[in-house]
């Protein structure tokens, strides 16, 4: 089993590559321009010029993946102009030797670059986006099929839905289909982005994500915010409205996200472990990816979820005391918790 991490712009990061590159299969980024589609923001990535030096320091072998996988697209973004800016940096990428593919979740957008350099788009990778939540067959072959009629390379690999995680049944079914039909195709879980299970804020928090790389949008909603005093501010929206808010109300809840912990990613029949963490420090993907590694943890688990740092000081879960049956009785919950109150047994137990 290898993991597929997220590039950190840290100088001591090439160190840490040199060091795990036996364990790693790939490493995923965004663009250095907003003018691109991304799920994350990524405060400081360097320049054009340096970031093509920086990732050339990746040890050859590992798999390289542009993050083009934000949720909302702004118009102009399809634009000629602005797919030629994008397509030119690919390119250039390409060229240098420092991406292997994409990860898409907007089909237009994937289109539109199909359009403006064909022959590029068929030579790189083409990976479907977790955020696109492959969560059946259907799916699978859904995708896989599109991408096909597109002129597409054939999928590398096939990141699941963080939900299987705790649908162990549905996941084993979906595995040996996938093995059986496509054994070429590797199969990757996620293992700590500490969202909620089935969140009913992801798509709108993808949205708000995706519209604070808009750059036709920062002086509206400054000029918004000015006018009114909105308190209903993007950049603290999990905080005050969402997930993080929701925690804090229940927070043995954070159990139920669908994250598997350290101990138990051997019980996965899968190729790769994602770990989540880009717009992390190197710092906390050392603490992750060691724990993945070595299949251990003695702090809190919180510490290792993404979604979940920002309340890190403030709860703890003590993973040593996490008991036996944990991965048993959540990867084969009914998930009908208003009978069931075994996370929050857990967590007064553990916390």
């Amino acid at each position: 089993m290898l993991f597929d991490i997220p590039v950190i712009f840290d100088d001591a990061y090439h160190q840490f590559m040199t060091e795990n590159q036996n364990f790693i299969h790939s490493v995923y980024f965004g663009l250095p321009t907003k003018m691109s589609l991304d799920a994350r923001n990524v405060i400081n990535t360097p320049g054009t010029e340096e970031f093509i030096f920086f990732l050339s320091l990746i040890p050859k072998g590992i798999k390289r993946y542009v993050t083009l996988n934000g949720r909302y697209t702004p118009p102009h973004y399809y634009s000629h102009e602005n797919m030629r800016t994008v397509v030119d940096l690919l390119r250039r990428l390409d060229e240098s030797g420092a991406i292997t593919g994409i990860l898409i979740l907007d089909f237009f957008y994937l289109q539109r670059l199909i359009d403006t350099d064909p022959d590029l788009m068929r030579k790189l990778e083409v990976i479907p986006s977790v955020n696109l939540i492959l969560d059946s067959i259907d799916k699978i072959n859904g995708v896989k099929e599109y991408l096909s009629d597109l002129k597409c390379r054939p999928v590398s690999k096939i990141i699941l839905d963080r939900s299987l995680n705790r649908k162990y049944s549905e996941l084993n079914e979906i595995i040996q289909y996938c093995r059986a039909g496509f054994p070429d195709t590797k199969i990757e879980l996620i293992a700590n982005e500490g969202c909620l299970y089935q969140c009913p804020y992801k798509i709108n928090h993808d949205i708000f994500i995706s519209l604070k790389g808009d750059l036709t949008l920062d002086n509206f909603l400054y000029l918004a915010k000015v006018s009114s005093q909105n308190d209903f501010d993007i950049k603290s929206i999990t905080e005050k409205h969402a997930c993080i808010n929701y925690f804090t109300g229940a927070p043995e809840k954070m159990l139920k996200s669908p994250f598997i912990r350290p101990e138990d990613i051997d019980r996965y029949n899968v190729d790769i472990i994602k770990i989540s963490g880009r717009a992390r420090t190197l710092d906390f993907l050392k603490h992750a990816f060691s724990a993945y590694k070595n299949r251990k943890w003695t702090g809190s688990i919180i510490q290792l979820m993404d979604a979940m740092s920002e309340i890190s000081n403030r709860y703890s879960i003590s993973n040593e005391k996490i008991p036996e049956d944990f991965w048993h009785n959540t990867a084969h919950c009914d998930k009908d918790c208003v009978k069931c109150g075994y996370c929050k047994e857990v967590f007064d137990k553990c916390s």
